[in-house]
């Protein structure tokens, strides 16, 4: 009996040092924490951008903050803490989800005579901070609110939505559920799409679907509907224009370059357009792309070798017709690519040029693409072969043609963040699997600082992304339980 009451006491405890220990963890409620692993006790808890614990490793598993709270798991059971470590509630649950407009989505579903849950038999409903149901279970699937909406879907396949009561603002149908677009609730049925406020009042109708910009100080810009297979032009509120008259409108996203945008129908060569619907520059093209600063690479379908070149807005050559692929100009910086001769061979590479036709890069990528912010990356072989295994050089060029690293890398990615950008390194294994070999391939993932071209995670990770609001390196590497965090620097902030 003793030892029973001692061990409810221990029991007893703890929870209320999970409770109440964990509230006076972390003073600051707006902190930093970051989920993290403790080996010791095979726990996970949270840690602050010093790398010291702030919220003890008590859970099975612990997730990122979104907003006030996080998800965590203990046991069998999910649960929430929020910024000071408090544990708000522990619930039975088969998944769980993120806060979001102080709700978050969870699903339970069916049990068999082994207690073993039933793949696909869950259904999903929303609760409170308090871990009360808010709107029972009965959806076949549920997404986050944004902007006091939720969207659901049932089990006959009609989808609606919903408010924090669970009462219907739009009533289920069969009918596509696009979301929320800015503050509109965008649905299509029958030919036709329906645009609601976030009270479930049906606001406009259109035979097309346009991303209606709510800012107070947007300039009205003309965008390309489509309506029965034919492109026209509709402005930021959703009037149409230009008449639906092409079957092909827009280049690189459909952007108005300098007021100016190509547009063709099958079989007829592109022409530019202004803002009034009317040919600036006749139909005469046979690839056409955006206009920057004057210029726009185009083909000419009265040439004979069919080479790229750049044109102004009367449409008189700015550069000749030489380049096997050319593009618009980012600044004063644009990619194109021509045949090079080495050696007996001819290969097809990337370079940049400025507005003079000047190379500020020979032509010497095999890959070349602008990426935010400012930088280029690139990959080479030295030889025209795109297999991974090829790969000689991966880097990145600045809008100088200055190379800011390269390296015996597969790839360098697009993600950049302030001067930070991700290599990539192709793996590779040979293993036995019934006695027949197989190669099994896998990536390593790192981070290179390009102002001194300095690898500051290297690249032994399965995945690395950003956390705590883009303040922070997380690393993950499947055959490692746990998270490495860097700062941008590479200082190491924690390591399990």
């Amino acid at each position: 009996m003793k030892r029973r009451l001692l061990a409810a006491f221990i029991c007893l405890t703890f929870f209320l040092s999970l409770t109440v220990g964990m509230h006076g963890a972390v003073e600051a409620a707006d902190q930093v924490l970051l989920p993290a692993y403790v080996k010791g006790n095979d726990k996970w808890g949270y840690v602050n951008l010093s790398g010291k614990i702030a919220v003890p490793a008590a859970f099975t598993r612990a997730y990122p903050f979104v907003g006030p709270y996080a998800r965590v798991e203990l046991g069998n059971e999910v649960g929430y803490i929020d910024r000071s470590g408090k544990l708000l509630f522990t619930k039975k649950v088969d998944s769980a989800y993120d806060f979001t407009d102080g709700l978050a989505v969870v699903s339970v579903g069916k049990r068999d005579q082994k207690g073993e849950y039933i793949p696909y038999s869950g259904k999903y409903g929303y609760i409170n901070s308090k871990g009360q149901y808010v709107v029972p279970p009965q959806y076949m699937s549920a997404e986050s609110f944004r902007n006091g909406v939720g969207k659901v879907t049932l089990f006959n396949g009609t989808c609606g939505y919903i408010n924090k009561t669970g009462s219907y603002l739009i009533a289920p149908a069969k009918q596509q559920c696009f979301g929320m677009y800015e503050k509109l609730i965008v649905t299509y049925k029958e030919g036709t799409y329906f645009y609601y406020d976030t009270s479930g009042n049906l606001l406009y109708q259109y035979p097309y679907h346009f991303n209606r910009d709510l800012s107070k100080d947007a300039k009205p810009k003309l965008q390309a509907v489509r309506v029965k297979k034919k492109y026209g032009f509709a402005d930021s509120a959703g009037r149409l224009i230009i008449p639906p008259q092409w079957d092909f409108a827009g280049a690189e996203r459909g952007t108005w370059g300098d007021g100016l945008i190509p547009v063709r129908n099958t079989g007829k060569p592109y022409g530019y357009i202004n803002e009034q619907g009317k040919y600036v520059l006749e139909p005469v093209y046979s690839m056409a792309r955006t206009f920057s600063g004057g210029m726009a690479p185009v083909k000419h379908v009265e040439h004979e070798k069919d080479y790229w070149r750049y044109i102004d807005r009367d449409g008189n050559d700015v550069l000749p017709p030489k380049y096997l692929d050319a593009y618009p100009f980012v600044g004063d910086i644009a990619i194109v690519r021509e045949k090079v001769r080495k050696e007996g061979t001819v290969y097809f590479l990337f370079g940049l040029i400025n507005r003079k036709g000047e190379y500020v890069v020979e032509p010497q990528f095999e890959y070349l693409d602008y990426v935010e912010s400012g930088y280029y990356q690139f990959y080479t072989t030295g030889t025209y072969n795109h297999a991974f295994s090829g790969i000689k050089r991966a880097g990145y060029l600045d809008s100088n043609g200055r190379i800011l690293f390269e390296g015996p890398y597969t790839e360098v990615s697009r993600e950049i963040v302030d001067h930070l950008g991700k290599i990539i390194d192709q793996t590779s294994e040979t293993v036995w699997v019934n006695g027949k070999q197989e190669t099994r391939y896998g990536i390593r993932e790192g981070i290179v600082d390009l102002r001194s071209g300095k690898i500051i995670v290297p690249p032994i990770y399965n995945s690395i992304q950003l956390d705590a609001e883009n303040k922070v390196i997380s690393s993950y590497d499947r055959d490692e339980k746990g998270i490495d965090y860097y700062r941008f620097d590479g200082q190491v902030i924690y390591k399990p």
